[in-house]
Parts: structure tokens; sequence; C-alpha cells
């Protein structure tokens, strides 16, 4: 059976009513609901790239992908830390440029990490994310590596160590 020449009038008909409710629910919304947070390029990109598997606070939703809240910040105790955060390979191939890589990368250290970054850590700059990328880490044992880091890590600059 065909629509006829209803058929789009009637399509149109429907989607403006779909909108239309859409509107009306949204209005709706308690004002707190309305609020909208204005986010920076780290955290922004952190929550779009990284956030689906470390979680949107850094707390990893499934086991095997680590926390970063309040842990993330141990890489910067060493110079082999501070590069192998950057040179893992979803880091490293990450799809945006270096600066914004760079603030991402800060974010995480520094505003997931928390007091886990050690006094005086200094934030990554385009220019170190650039020459890192080059050298990406592949065929490597991250697992085995993250966890040598942030044993030395800890020995190094963990006050609760």
């Amino acid at each position: 059976m065909s629509a006829g020449p209803r058929g789009p009038a009637l399509m149109l008909g429907a989607l403006v009513g779909l909108s239309t409710s859409g509107l009306v629910m949204q209005s709706a919304l308690p004002a707190q609901a309305q609020t909208v947070t204005t986010l920076d390029t780290g955290q922004y990109n952190y929550m779009l790239s990284c956030g689906g598997c470390h979680g949107l606070t850094g707390l990893a939703p499934r086991s095997g992908v680590p926390d970063l809240q309040g842990k993330a910040g141990l890489f910067l105790c060493s110079t082999q830390g501070r590069e192998y955060a950057i040179r893992l390979p979803n880091v490293a191939f990450a799809d945006m440029d270096d600066a914004a890589l760079a603030e991402t990368m800060n974010y995480v250290m520094f505003v997931l990490g928390g007091d886990s970054a050690p006094v005086g850590a200094q934030p990554y700059s385009p220019a170190e994310v650039r020459g890192l990328r080059l050298r990406p880490l592949k065929n490597s044992a991250v697992v085995a590596m993250a966890h040598d880091l942030r044993m030395q890590a800890a020995a190094r600059c963990d006050p609760s160590a």
C-alpha cells in the first residue's frame, strides 16, 4: 500500500510533533538540570577519548583498565614514567594535535592525578609531546612496564609508601 501524496506531509508532521514534545520535555526539566558546564580542552578531550574506558572521573568501570584518579601523577616522579605516559599507544596515536594532547595529559596528571603528582612537576608542553609521540611503545609489555614504573615512583615520591 502506497503512502500517496500525503506521506511526506504526515512524516513531516510526525517529526515536528516529536521535536515539539522534546522541547516541552526540555523546558519541564528543573533549573539544576539545565545548568551548562564549560569544560577546558584537556577535560573535554579526556571525556571524549579516554573517559569511556578510564571512567569520566578517572575511576575505570571495568577491571583490567587502570584507574587514574589519585594515581596518574605518580608517572611524573621519573623521566621514564613521564615519557611512558605519552608513549602509550592509545596516547601517542590519539586523534588530536600535540597541544591538545599536552592539555589532555596535563588534565590527567594534575587534575585526575591530584595529590599523586609530585610537588614541582612540570606540565607537558606541546613540543615535549611531539617528540615523545615519535617514539610510541610498540610490541612492549606496557602493563608490566606500568607496574615497574609505579613501584619505582612509590619508592621515590609517594609519601604514603
